[in-house]
């Protein structure tokens, strides 16, 4: 993930400083070490949400001071996702799995019965810090959605990728602004 950040700076609209992304992507998943890894489509309540906290602070407060400082900080960055680079870093960290499902036929997809809306949905924070490669795994993501079934949406679900990209394919690397 972080050599997709490095790779995929400059298709920022704004400037990222690079490295500041690359440290809070490295140290975002430490704490799911205590917490657990949870699937991004679930919902997190608020057990979850403080038992992650918890782990980064037991975690890091393993480490000697200015150390473990310097991870919470970033962790607690890109929690509240305000800077810049925590909001390129979630939106680098939303694209690899949908990438990853794209090219191996919609597996945890299919697998942990996600829908097409919740994965527009919950993955269009990709189009807050890369919006020109958001538009393209948008239409990657209609055609695979053509051709694979997906679970239904809830029923107050409203569709999400707009109607002139659902079949509008792209050449690989036509995503510059």
């Amino acid at each position: 993930v972080c050599m997709l950040a490095v790779l995929l700076a400059n298709e920022s609209p704004k400037p990222i400083n690079v490295s500041r992304a690359v440290e809070i992507l490295l140290v975002h998943d430490i704490p799911e070490i205590y917490a657990g890894d949870q699937i991004v489509y679930q919902a997190k309540d608020a057990k979850a949400i403080q038992n992650e906290r918890s782990a980064a602070e037991q975690i890091f407060g393993l480490l000697p001071a200015p150390h473990g400082s310097w991870c919470m900080e970033r962790w607690e960055e890109y929690e509240a996702r305000q800077s810049g680079e925590a909001v390129f870093a979630y939106a680098v960290d939303r694209l690899m799995p949908v990438l990853q499902n794209l090219s191996n036929s919609g597996q945890s997809w299919i697998e942990n019965r996600v829908s097409l809306e919740q994965i527009l949905r919950i993955n269009s924070a990709i189009g807050n810090a890369l919006p020109s490669v958001w538009q393209y795994v948008q239409s990657l993501i209609a055609r695979f959605a053509e051709s694979t079934e997906l679970p239904p949406a809830a029923a107050d679900a409203q569709p999400i990728i707009p109607p002139d990209l659902a079949h509008k394919p792209r050449k690989a690397g036509e995503f510059k602004h």
